[in-house]
């Protein structure tokens, strides 16, 4: 479709169109449409905090409430940012009809508490464009334009009134024709011989800006120029004095009574021999390029002039930037898009989403990189070095107890005591007896009955030996501490005259002055844990203390527990024994085993179950 010349037709019906603004503008947007062969336009008007509201549609019939009223919104706002946008439409998000979107950016809205005004273009005869074509651009560019050149017509001086639509026909056709070039440095030479020839000029030059700088690129009816003369630096010093005010800036008098025209000045002064103006050129919200006009007559550049000037260098300004761009070597057209990228992210907009991405992305750094103290859990129980078991000397019944199960005990106390009347008069019968046989034994020996006297002495000796023995069993009748300890095993005061015999378990005491920590370490840490490790213990009854250990063996062969193989470990308190532990009492200890990283901590049980379910 040819859509330039559809365009250029219906352009003359907005040039001339003077009637009040209210009708102007269904008047601009079914022209629009009509000249885009669009087959739907929406007008949206936004700002301010203000959701976007469409005001005008073109047929007139109702928005989408579903998924496609969420696109245009979305391409509003894009739009905002961008200035002018082409997105091609998946069929099956319309129903099944290949389209395209053109958003616009206008310069100017109809309403004051809406100040962003946004068109959208549905085009069907673009289903085949994956690019918007640098005429469509062009043609977009000047459709933005037009509303503001309304108005401006209907504020502006009466010279530029008297030059009729017909003007500025001629200066829009010049940005058509120049936006139809692609070479940043072609464009930028014909603009300059373009402007030096309708305003007879003595010299057009194009300053871009590069940082906080300003490069001229190009200069009218010269193609090759020397940057480095004084006439040179002496222009591009100009420039850069109408790029920091960010106004137009000129010598003789001031255009603005706030500029300082000092550069523009020396120039004059210097190099040239009438006026000097510079007029920026901005894209969006920055400035991009000056344009630096001398002219022999001072007041050759009115204020109707200067209007075309900034009116040629807006509607220029976006294909300069973008043939700019294209034209740069590789490695900077990508360092730009890395610019573009950080700023777009960087600024203000979506600040959730960001905010919740760049969160993401310092967790998943801190995962991957941050190294973690990791630490191996073990089950850990009290054990005593020395455990003893203390039995029935003889047979008999118990007579008094001491003690119970987790008493302290002191060596030499007494815990148990036996019954011993039977043992007292079996040691009075053993010491009558062995009285008895001495005497027979020395009535045998007065007799001179040999014989008779060495069986007396022998029964005699056989009393004493059993004397002996009964009186040992008497010693032992009280069952004493050996050593310092706590009763572990042995409740007796339930069983007291009950009888005993020899060899039965009494009492278990357990030394607490040699207490380790028996360590229970499953099988798929085993390999983790090595002699010499520390790590910390915290018992069950007292889980706010924390003890530091030291890992002094493991056992090399895996014992069972509740249907389960561990290994026993040997764990040695680095701490003096405190007066509440006991043996047997239970804990976790948590053995450290060196830096791992944060993602490996949290994953690798999860990782080694998997290899393990699947085979891999």
């Amino acid at each position: 479709m040819d859509i330039d010349n559809q365009f250029d037709n219906n352009l003359h019906t907005l040039h001339q169109f003077n009637g009040i603004e209210e009708d102007f503008w269904p008047v601009y947007l079914n022209t629009v449409r009509s000249a885009f062969g669009a087959d739907r336009l929406v007008f949206l008007l936004g700002g301010n905090r203000v959701a976007w509201q469409a005001v005008f549609q073109s047929p007139p019939d109702s928005l989408s409430a579903g998924s496609q009223a969420r696109i245009l919104f979305d391409l509003a706002s894009r739009t905002m940012q961008e200035g002018i946008i082409f997105y091609p439409v998946d069929p099956e998000h319309n129903s099944g009809q290949e389209m395209a979107f053109l958003g616009i950016k206008l310069g100017v809205s109809p309403d004051p508490k809406k100040p962003d005004a946004i068109l959208i273009l549905f085009l069907s005869w673009a289903e085949q464009i994956t690019h918007l074509p640098v005429y469509v651009r062009s043609l977009a560019q000047m459709t933005a334009a037009l509303p503001g050149q309304y108005i401006g017509r209907k504020r502006m001086p009466a010279d530029i009134q008297e030059r009729g639509a017909q003007n500025l026909y001629e200066l829009l056709e010049l940005s058509v024709r120049l936006n139809s070039k692609n070479n940043f440095f072609r464009i930028a030479f014909d603009l300059c011989c373009e402007l030096a020839v309708r305003y007879s000029c003595t010299r057009v030059a194009l300053g871009w800006v590069k940082g906080h700088y300003i490069d001229l690129v190009s200069i009218s009816h010269i193609e090759k120029f020397d940057r480095k003369t004084k006439a040179s630096q002496a222009m591009v010093n100009a420039m850069e004095e109408a790029l920091d005010q960010e106004n137009v800036v000129g010598f003789p008098g001031k255009l603005d009574t706030h500029c300082v025209n000092n550069a523009h000045e020396s120039y004059v002064m210097n190099h040239g021999d009438g006026a000097a103006i510079s007029v920026p050129i901005s894209s969006g919200d920055s400035i991009i390029g000056v344009l630096f006009i001398e002219h022999k007559e001072k007041l050759a550049l009115t204020s109707s002039k200067l209007w075309e000037l900034s009116l040629i260098a807006r509607t220029c300004a976006h294909h300069l930037q973008d043939s700019y761009l294209k034209d740069r070597w590789f490695g900077a057209r990508l360092l730009g898009k890395i610019r573009h990228g950080a700023d777009h992210f960087l600024g203000p907009t979506h600040s959730l989403v960001k905010l919740v991405s760049v969160l993401i992305l310092i967790i998943t750094v801190a995962l991957i990189y941050v190294p973690w103290e990791y630490r191996v859990e073990v089950g850990a129980t009290l054990r005593s070095r020395d455990l003893l078991f203390v039995p029935a000397p003889f047979d008999g019944y118990l007579q008094r107890v001491q003690v119970e199960i987790g008493d302290r005990v002191e060596a030499g106390q007494l815990m148990v005591e036996l019954d011993n009347r039977d043992l007292e008069q079996e040691a009075s019968i053993a010491s009558a007896e062995i009285a008895r046989f001495a005497r027979e034994a020395e009535k045998a020996n007065a007799t001179r009955q040999l014989a008779e006297m060495q069986i007396a002495l022998a029964r005699q000796r056989q009393s004493r030996a059993r004397l002996e023995l009964v009186r040992y069993k008497l010693a032992h009748a009280q069952i004493r501490a050996p050593y310092a300890g706590i009763v572990v095993e042995g409740e007796l005061k339930k069983n007291l005259g009950s009888p005993v015999r020899k060899g039965d378990l009494l009492l278990k005491l357990a030394q607490t002055h040699a207490i380790y920590l028996e360590l229970e370490i499953d099988q798929k840490d085993v390999h983790e844990i090595k002699d010499g490790l520390t790590g910390e213990v915290a018992f069950v009854g007292r889980p706010d203390q924390h003890f530091i250990l030291t890992v002094e063996r493991v056992d090399p062969v895996a014992v069972q527990r509740e249907n389960h193989s561990v290994f026993l470990g040997r764990g040695k308190l680095m701490i003096a024994e405190q007066t509440w532990w006991r043996p047997g009492m239970g804990g976790t200890a948590k053995i450290d085993v060196g830096k791992r990283r944060l993602i490996w901590v949290l994953t690798h049980r999860t990782i080694r179950f998997l290899r393990r379910l699947l085979w891999i």
